[in-house]
């Protein structure tokens, strides 16, 4: 996951004011993505913005963090597996990878992550900001249900324990974390389950920010409704509210904007000013009878 390993990384806000030059914010920095670890959301190859003025981690958000000289992009995810979000009186997440090789760092304290900030999202300012999040979720659902046929082929396969869970530290946990991942079936079994999780809490970051944003025309609309109808998050009464509803606005105003010409149209037809809902007809319509049948 490292996308940039120099001296430069150590001080964020001032490499981040060197690629100011290149029409970015002096709060932005610019890296490339240097792997495959966060696939499908990021090819390696990709270019990418990361907003330094925001640290707020967010269940599903890909942020660029420091590790010694290195900045590397990972997923986040509040909690980690069979303890919660909160442990031995610390805020708790993990730092996890969608493709490529398994990787996961944590249990991390969240104030320990030496965030540097997050990668920038497609926004309304963008046309095709719904169009590339709907293609993203795609992928994912087609992640999602391969890593679910993996992890049902290797689950009986292994006695499955966590001695973690009563583990009195972090760094206890993560030391037992390493114990058993040198069990091969162990650990094949828990990197599905990781990636699996990391794959949902994308997915549900993605539902989010599909329902945020304004629908600017037709195609919008639809993506909200298929975003809908894909829903897969329980108890997301308000998630599918406002996807229906910010749909339903986007479809009505795009009906009112269709009726519009032709009532311009009709006004001109008839050289009044009148409503033409309300004007006289300009010729009065066919009346189409079906034939009555003949009698034999």
């Amino acid at each position: 996951m490292t996308m940039r390993s120099n001296d430069d990384v150590l001080d964020a806000e001032r490499d981040a004011e060197a690629m100011s030059g290149n029409g970015l914010a002096p709060w932005q920095l610019e890296v490339m993505v240097g792997d495959d670890s966060l696939e499908p959301v990021l090819p390696a190859g990709q270019k990418v913005v990361v907003d330094c003025s925001d640290h707020t981690l967010e269940g599903g958000g890909i942020y660029a963090v420091r590790d010694g000289d290195r900045l590397e992009l990972w997923l986040y995810q509040p909690g980690f597996v069979g303890l919660g979000c909160r442990f031995a009186g610390q805020n708790i997440g993990t730092l996890v990878a969608l493709g490529g090789s398994f990787r996961l760092r944590g249990p991390l304290s969240v104030e320990a992550i030496r965030l540097i900030g997050r990668v920038v999202e497609p926004d309304a300012e963008q046309p095709a900001a719904l169009a590339e999040l709907r293609q993203q979720q795609t992928r994912l659902l087609a992640l999602r249900e391969t890593t679910r046929a993996a992890l049902l082929q290797c689950a009986g396969t292994a006695t499955y324990e966590r001695p973690w869970a009563t583990a009195p530290t972090v760094a206890a946990v993560a030391d037992g974390l390493a114990a058993s991942l040198r069990n091969r079936a162990f650990g094949d079994r828990f990197a599905l389950e990781q990636r699996l999780d990391a794959v949902d809490a994308r997915l549900a970051f993605l539902d989010d920010l599909i329902a945020s944003l304004p629908a600017r025309g037709l195609a919008d609309a639809l993506t909200k409704l298929e975003t809908l109808a894909a829903l897969q998050s329980v108890g997301a009464d308000d998630l599918q509210e406002r996807l229906l509803s910010s749909a339903l606005a986007a479809l009505q105003r795009l009906a009112s904007e269709a009726r519009r010409p032709c009532r311009d149209t009709a006004k001109a037809v008839s050289g009044s000013g009148d409503d033409p809902e309300t004007a006289e007809p300009l010729a009065q319509p066919l009346e189409l009878v079906a034939s009555p049948r003949r009698r034999r």
